[in-house]
């Protein structure tokens, strides 16, 4: 695999910001899905195509984009990511993925892709169906991914011990088409 680390920048403004809910909120809490295709302005630069609408509340400040590769599908990563704390450790609040390959064919074997890549067992990864705007996908309360089109699919994952499920989803709503 390699990564390349392409930039680093602090974001000091210019966030729609999301305000935290109980941690308690579960998927099952609210419908999964958008609602509405998000007409909010993106948040720094496209990534691979895809605008990023919608940040939660209080998220890491530090922002890279990564590129890299892993059985023949690319990826296409910006993250956010908060520290250092008292230990000097960082931690990472957001993920965005744009994957891009032949092998995401369809929603099943994005999901036969991700649960491979992520190393979930496929009988007892719990996922819910997720609808991105009439798009495909499933979410737990970590991540929530979906199928764009034939070799194209997103996935945006948030830190679970920060923010609930209605967080993430509402956060991968707000990326959309660039």
């Amino acid at each position: 695999m390699t990564l390349r680390r392409t930039s680093a920048a602090v974001l000091a403004s210019a966030f729609l910001l999301v305000p935290a809910l109980p941690a308690s909120a579960a998927l099952a809490d609210r419908p999964v899905g958008c609602r509405t295709v998000s007409e909010q302005p993106p948040i720094g630069e496209p990534l691979d195509g895809f605008a990023i609408t919608d940040l939660p509340a209080e998220i890491g400040p530090m922002v890279s984009d990564f590129e890299y590769e892993w059985e023949e599908v690319a990826f296409q990563s910006r993250v956010w990511e908060r520290g250092p704390d008292p230990s000097g450790a960082y931690s990472v609040d957001l993920t965005v993925k744009v994957l891009r390959g032949a092998r995401l064919s369809d929603l099943a074997a994005t999901r036969a892709f991700l649960t491979e890549y992520h190393e979930k067992d496929p009988a007892g990864w719990s996922l819910t169906s997720f609808d991105h705007n009439g798009l495909p996908g499933f979410a737990d309360e970590r991540q929530a991914f979906w199928f764009v089109e034939p070799g194209v699919a997103v996935e945006v994952s948030l830190d679970p011990e920060r923010y609930n499920p209605p967080i993430l989803i509402r956060t991968a709503c707000g990326v959309v088409k660039a």
